[in-house]
């Protein structure tokens, strides 16, 4: 059987950070729990489909800090046995110093620290 390139250009990290975001163009914020991250973008599990493209503002809790990117859908991918998706995002906008403390984080996680 052959191995499966991984598309990621950023390595990822187990976490468990909590999640709020709010799809672009609707009234509510929602709640998930982060269960991968990187520097490039995250992945959580959600009780709604998010389609690919879609637009989310998300406030992601490390440690004090709220994180504040915006980010768009990748995928979506249904969960055996579930009514429930993994989601994985991009980011495509995060301030400089959010980006800095989430890479500190990933690198304390990593044990990749200099």
């Amino acid at each position: 059987m052959p191995q499966l390139k991984d598309k990621r250009r950023f390595s990822r990290t187990k976490s468990r950070l909590l999640l709020r975001y709010h799809v672009a163009g609707t009234p509510e914020y929602n709640y998930a729990t982060v269960e991968d991250v990187s520097e490039g973008g995250l992945g959580f599990v959600n009780k709604k489909f998010i389609a690919p493209e879609t637009q989310l503002s998300l406030q992601i809790t490390l440690g004090l800090r709220i994180l504040t990117p915006t980010a768009k859908a990748v995928w979506s991918s249904p969960l055996p046995h579930s009514y429930r998706y993994k989601v994985g995002l991009e980011f495509i906008g995060i301030n400089p110093s959010d980006k800095q403390l989430l890479s500190d984080f990933i690198d304390m996680q990593t044990g990749n620290t200099q």
